[in-house]
């Protein structure tokens, strides 16, 4: 079977699931696309894909309605723009989800009053760039990062305590409130949008149920978790 047919059975495979998951609609495909980057379950994953529907979509007018020329398709689909077409709708009906792509390693939770010294040497024992910390029933991260702001604020002070006479949670009172929590069934999407749009400096996100800060962590997702998964790289060409 020449690849333009197979290329339109998989795009007209890929055009009825998005009708399917908006409960029957039957606008075009980009009317469906459209429409689904605001739907909570797939928002993500169609705005990662968004250029590469737009791309085949076209192809398929091409496809479908300059079909043949002296018994051949004009336009015949090479092999990798039907596995993309796979990718998508495999992304759409199966997601990956952070759960799934957590780092193996469960975290170990410290406590605020814990001395600092205990979470650095773990830190580099382990070779990790963040601790999870529970305080007051709420869990966050500390970072290598606010070691070093911590410090050099004590040193503006005219003290440089001793790791090992500060607390953990005397550097926690020095990030309020930052978002950095995940729900177990977003997609590596979801994730991958929150590293790249982030502003906050956080290098992981904490999976919990529902993402809420208190519910306890079910494990931690860092961008290494995810660069065998998905390409950071822009949208190939047709």
């Amino acid at each position: 079977m020449p690849n333009a047919e197979i290329f339109i059975e998989k795009y007209n495979k890929l055009d009825h699931y998005l009708e399917y998951l908006l409960g029957g609609f039957k606008g075009s495909f980009i009317e469906k696309k459209d429409k689904l980057r605001a739907d909570r379950r797939v928002k993500y994953t169609i705005r990662r894909y968004d250029d590469d529907l737009e791309t085949i979509n076209r192809l398929r007018n091409v496809v479908a309605h300059e079909r043949f020329l002296d018994g051949r398709p004009m336009a015949d689909p090479r092999e990798d723009v039907l596995e993309k077409l796979d990718e998508i709708f495999e992304a759409l009906a199966r997601p990956m989800t952070v759960y799934d792509r957590r780092s193996r390693t469960a975290p170990f939770i410290f406590n605020y009053l814990e001395p600092l010294s205990k979470a650095l040497r773990y830190m580099r024992e382990q070779d990790f760039s963040q601790i999870v910390v529970e305080k007051g029933g709420r869990y966050g991260f500390l970072r290598r990062e606010d070691t070093a702001v911590w410090l050099e604020r004590m040193v503006q002070e005219g003290r440089v305590p001793s790791p090992s006479e500060a607390t953990i949670g005397e550097l926690m009172r020095e990030e309020p409130g930052h978002r950095c929590h995940i729900a177990k069934d977003a997609t590596v999407y979801e994730a991958l949008t929150f590293f790249q749009e982030s502003d906050q400096g956080y290098p992981a996100l904490i999976i919990t149920e529902s993402g809420r800060e208190y519910e306890r962590p079910l494990g931690v997702l860092t961008p290494m978790d995810l660069i065998d998964y998905v390409s950071i790289a822009g949208p190939p060409e047709y």
